[in-house]
């Protein structure tokens, strides 16, 4: 059997992971930072996280396609910015 103090103290450990992830990324911000140290593996994992939080919003897989554009990777930089063009249509910045 647990003492109250142990048990407490559990409680509020669970409560402190569980709202720390709640918290909400500053995508943009995050995925320049990732961009700036030049390290595609975290731009990609950012800019995937943001366009599932956002999916309308184009500008997770634009920059993606960018980035892999830049690294030598261009057939899966067409694939961003194909998506970029279905998650906003209207869009002119994909085409």
């Amino acid at each position: 059997m647990m003492r109250r103090p142990a048990a407490l103290l559990l409680l509020l450990s669970a409560a402190c992971v569980a709202t720390a992830g709640a918290a909400q990324v500053d995508y943009p911000k995050a995925v320049a930072g990732a961009l700036k140290a030049n390290r595609l593996p975290e731009v990609n994992r950012l800019c995937s996280e943001w366009a599932k939080a956002s999916p309308g919003d184009e500008r997770p897989r634009l920059i993606l396609g960018r980035a892999l554009l830049h690294s030598g990777a261009a057939d899966r930089a067409i694939e961003q910015f194909e998506l970029a063009a279905e998650a906003n249509p209207l869009s002119p910045l994909p085409h």
